[in-house]
């Protein structure tokens, strides 16, 4: 499948208000944690050798505290090292705080760094904190929480929960990813019942999932049309047809190869922001893979220019087409980083 979308204006570059760059780090899972920090420190030494640099690396219950710390001492550019959710979560503190974000992409799908043509190798990412410029960039809200690429109620968090609890018995790995996947789509009772209002009216709806996109590198991704209205201040709504655990699959994978049909497979709609009263008072959610509970109303908004990321100077926003079995199951886990 290959990627094709037209490069909108690119917004006014942001000056720095420090010269001192701080970088977070989630060292706490995956392997080969010291040996990224080593990379890391060798990138930093080579494109920043006049120094005002630091790393701060720990656990992911670290993650916001090392955060707050490097935005309480003024640093200008803090950076988040990691997968989607540790990105997400950096960028939540930095919003609003005045300082310029950086990202350095380590997970497995890494969206966010990807739509702004983002290098996924270490060195490579710190050369672009080295000489890219900062510029302005759209995030999504639910309930004021931030997310970067999606939040999601209903198949995805329960996906997530299924899958936390497979890692503990068993231990990380794709192949266990994969299995919560399958689980889930079996064990997970029948669909939601929602009322959603948006700029176009209040609908009332029945689906099993409902999952909202701020990142048109995702839409891309999915071989879904539509990414240039995110680009223009919109969040996506993507709502799956209540099938069966078969249909649901056979949608997913024909996602994944672009062969997806709109109103057949899957449901969407754009506007700047969505209201979503399920049933239920409170809801399992899901912010860019990161699991919590909020109250109901669920209300999604798009904030454009909220975050100031520092970029390639002239990005390549195309992105490597993915092979078909990873997209379809992309599509599947697609919010759920392993």
């Amino acid at each position: 499948m290959t990627l094709h979308r037209p490069d909108p204006p690119l917004a006014a570059p942001v000056p720095a208000p420090d010269a001192r760059l701080c970088v977070i780090v989630n060292s706490g899972s995956g392997a080969g944690a010291e040996a990224r920090l080593e990379r890391l420190r060798a990138a930093f030494a080579t494109y920043f050798p006049q120094g005002g640099w630091s790393i701060a690396a720990g656990g992911p219950e670290q993650i916001l505290p090392h955060t707050r710390r490097a935005l309480a001492r003024g640093i200008g550019t803090v950076v988040a090292c990691g997968g989607d959710g540790t990105i997400a979560a950096v960028a939540e503190e930095v919003r609003g705080a005045g300082a310029r974000f950086g990202v350095i992409p380590t997970g497995t799908f890494n969206f966010f760094a990807r739509g702004l043509g983002i290098p996924e190798e270490i060195e490579a990412a710190v050369a672009v904190l080295a000489g890219g410029l900062a510029r302005p960039v759209q995030v999504g809200t639910v309930n004021g929480r931030l997310f970067l690429n999606n939040a999601s109620i209903g198949l995805y968090p329960r996906i997530l929960r299924e899958r936390e609890e497979i890692y503990r018995r068993w231990g990380r790995s794709r192949i266990a990813a994969h299995w919560s996947v399958l689980r889930t789509m079996v064990t997970m009772p029948g669909g939601m019942d929602m009322e959603i209002t948006s700029a176009t009216g209040t609908h009332h709806v029945h689906s099993p999932l409902a999952f909202v996109m701020n990142n048109p590198y995702q839409l891309d991704f999915l071989g879904i049309e539509g990414a240039e209205r995110l680009r223009g201040g919109e969040l996506a709504l993507l709502l799956a047809p209540a099938k069966s655990v078969g249909a649901m699959l056979s949608g997913a994978v024909k996602l994944g190869l672009g062969m997806a049909e709109r109103k057949v497979d899957y449901h969407i709609s754009f506007a700047p922001g969505f209201t979503i009263t399920p049933a239920r008072r409170h809801l399992l959610t899901a912010r860019d893979g990161e699991r919590g509970t909020m109250r109901a109303p669920l209300v999604f908004r798009a904030e454009p220019d909220a975050l100031v990321v520092i970029g390639p100077e002239a990005a390549d926003r195309s992105g490597a087409a993915p092979t078909p079995a990873s997209a379809a199951m992309g599509a599947i886990t697609a919010g759920v980083p392993a």
